[in-house]
């Protein structure tokens, strides 16, 4: 077999850290994000992981037959709200590997009692 050319390993270097990228990029959205990992967010990481965890509950709730006028990942409101929740749920969680799913979102849209 003849050895790499210069232009061979740099397509093959290229090659593999664009499936890194890919790959890291796609296993840390919404609910699956532990944590430990949305606490080492930024500010802005916080909100997009918030609001793919908001689309996701939205897309389970459509398919649970109850559909919703509007996506509230699209709400600013909610995006606040829900990463509010995600950060006292695991300042209070002792398994900081738990994903941010178990957060309980619902309280977000729920009415305080009269």
């Amino acid at each position: 077999m003849p050895p790499l050319t210069r232009a061979s390993r740099g397509a093959a270097t290229l090659a593999t850290l664009m499936l890194l990228v890919a790959t890291g990029c796609s296993t840390n959205t919404g609910g699956d994000v532990t944590c430990a990992t949305f606490n080492e967010q930024s500010t802005s990481e916080k909100r997009e992981t918030a609001a793919e965890f908001l689309r996701e509950e939205s897309d389970d709730s459509t398919q649970d037959g109850q559909t919703t006028e509007t996506d509230p990942a699209d709400s600013e409101v909610a995006v606040d709200a829900a990463v509010l929740v995600i950060i006292a749920f695991c300042e209070v969680e002792e398994n900081k590997d738990i994903p941010i799913r178990d957060a309980d979102l619902d309280s977000t849209t729920e009415s305080a009692p009269v």
